[in-house]
């Protein structure tokens, strides 16, 4: 009986290192708005789950630049549910000082958006948890134009995975 129970956690265990890593895009970046010199940018996250069970979604930790230079840090805390191969959007709200302000201005009244859009990247890291442990994985993405590449996604590799620590 003793045996039958190591077996049957040690199966357990296994079970929870199979969560295979989300596939991350962004849906939109709207200006929310404009003031003493900040632009506020609302950035939708989508979050794919591509495991046949659900999970949740605990933290999205984020750096965004333009031009290779950051720009905006911040963090998504939240506890949301992802069904089976299934996605969903998650709204992040980003600030950009007024430096950036001015480049996006000058830009938008050039009429060079895709410009703006071609160097923006984000990268970071969301922390999904199933099987009572948490599982980090690392992201990285850069705007590409849909027609260039339907997809979009480039995540890394998954870097950590623990059942003690969000970080």
């Amino acid at each position: 009986m003793r045996r039958f129970f190591l077996v049957l956690f040690f199966l357990i265990g296994l079970t929870g290192c199979i969560v295979d890593e989300p596939k991350i895009d962004i849906r939109d970046i709207r200006i929310d708005g404009i003031s003493e010199g900040k632009i506020t940018l609302k950035v939708i996250l989508d979050v794919y789950n591509p495991n046949s069970f659900d999970i949740g979604i605990r933290l999205i930790e984020y750096r965004m630049y333009y031009d290779k230079n950051l720009f905006s840090e911040g963090i998504w805390e939240g506890d949301e549910k992802l069904k089976a191969k299934s996605g969903t959007g998650i709204p992040i709200v980003v600030s950009a000082d007024e430096t950036m302000v001015a480049k996006f201005i000058t830009l938008v009244l050039r009429g060079k958006i895709q410009e703006i859009q071609n160097k923006i990247n984000v990268e970071g890291k969301v922390v999904l948890y199933k099987f009572g442990k948490n599982f980090v994985f690392d992201f990285k993405w850069k705007y590409r134009d849909k027609k260039e590449s339907p997809q979009g996604n480039i995540n890394d590799k998954k870097t950590q995975e623990s059942s003690d620590s969000l970080h």
